[in-house]
């Protein structure tokens, strides 16, 4: 469960001036920005794999916690330039 609540702390509302923008508003601008601001759709469904095993009744192997470690890391700097640019945006 440590995990999913990272991933969405991460993917959580960016603030503007007025307040919270709605969700649905960060997602369109986010679209906006294309693909090099969006983890790769085989990166992000490993990623949810890996975190529903985590958080399951199964224990990752060494290497799939590295991955998981790994595909984080990528997804957090990922999350962090989308950010930046969604805050320019505004």
């Amino acid at each position: 469960m440590k995990t999913i609540a990272r991933i969405h702390r991460i993917n959580g509302h960016v603030s503007d001036k007025r307040g919270k923008m709605a969700k649905g508003q960060v997602d369109k601008r986010a679209k906006q920005l294309g693909r090099l601001y969006t983890l790769p759709e085989a990166s992000a469904k490993r990623l949810k794999e890996l975190v529903e095993k985590e958080d399951g009744e199964e224990h990752l192997t060494i290497s799939e916690k590295r991955e998981l470690k790994q595909l984080l890391k990528e997804h957090e700097e990922l999350m962090v330039k989308r950010a930046q640019a969604l805050g320019e945006l505004i």
